[in-house]
């Protein structure tokens, strides 16, 4: 028994052609109607899975374009859940790379800690505050060096005004808060913010079977490196492949409402199919045959 399709077809390349007949496609897990409410959102949240599957570089291609595109809309939350500290420590890392290069008025020796402890905590809002506070404070004591007070006046020139005036500093602690590492997730973790996200990013080879169970089981669409039986390109999904990016992959889901009413559609004619219960009847006629 083989719980993947991807390996279930290497598997077939790889055996000769009797032995092929003693292959099966089945899955020790099943789906169930948990469908989120994610239209209740503020945000449009793209859950990214990390599973064994992905390689560092594949990691590191996946982050920056999954940052390039948080960052320029200002709409759009990350959740990125992974079992691996190795993986989540290259995650923050990138994470933190882009965050400062947006921002440059952030220091590398003292905000990057705290900015990873935003990353890795869910109620974050207390911390993201101090350091916005923590940083206007900077900005304004670097500014009052480069103007000290003469006869009791800051020397300031004619429509100069303190760069942390100039700062969106709204759109600043938005961007550094809503990004969230998951290590070692829990399953009614997963199953939580799976309701609240609009979509799932895996793009591990092969993919993880049992997200996929989740995601359908939410009915929200997929974007896969692989193809897969329950994931259609452009039905319920997105296969990354040549001339089919991450990002427009994105796109197609998250700036289409149509697109995404119309993956809902399609992800719930699998749930009854994959329901629990006709998994485990699929599996006892199994053991029963043998």
């Amino acid at each position: 028994m083989v719980p993947n399709y991807a390996i279930f077809e290497q598997f077939q390349l790889e055996v000769d052609e009797r032995s092929q007949s003693h292959l099966e496609l089945g899955y020790p897990y099943g789906a169930d109607m948990r469908l989120g409410n994610s239209n209740e959102e503020r945000q449009l949240i793209v859950y990214w899975n990390i599973g064994d599957a992905n390689d560092d570089s594949n990691i590191t291609n996946a982050c920056n374009e999954l940052m390039d595109y948080y960052l320029k809309y200002e709409n759009t939350g990350l959740i990125i859940a992974t079992l691996d500290d190795d993986k989540a420590r290259i995650v923050s890392s990138k994470i933190l790379d882009k965050i400062i290069g947006q921002y440059d008025f952030l220091t590398e020796a003292e905000e990057r800690e705290t900015l990873d402890k935003i990353l890795r905590n869910p109620n974050n809002a207390t911390e993201v505050q101090n350091l916005v506070n923590q940083v206007r404070f900077r900005l304004w004591q670097e500014w009052q060096i480069e103007h000290p007070i003469k006869n009791g006046e800051m020397t300031v020139t004619v429509g100069e005004e303190a760069p942390s005036e100039k700062i969106n500093w709204e759109r600043f602690a938005t961007d550094i808060a809503n990004v969230l590492i998951r290590v070692e997730p829990q399953d009614y973790q997963i199953f939580d913010d799976l309701s609240r996200a609009r979509i799932l990013v895996d793009m591990g080879e092969p993919y993880d079977a049992r997200m996929q169970f989740n995601a359908i089981s939410a009915g929200i669409p997929q974007i896969n490196n692989v193809e897969s039986p329950f994931v259609i390109d452009q039905e319920n999904g997105w296969i990354v492949k040549e001339g089919h990016s991450l990002t427009q992959g994105l796109d197609f889901y998250l700036k289409k409402l149509g697109n995404w009413n119309v993956a809902l559609v399609n992800t719930a004619k699998y749930m009854e199919q994959l329901e629990f219960r006709r998994q485990s009847d699929w599996w006892e006629r199994r053991i029963h045959y043998e």
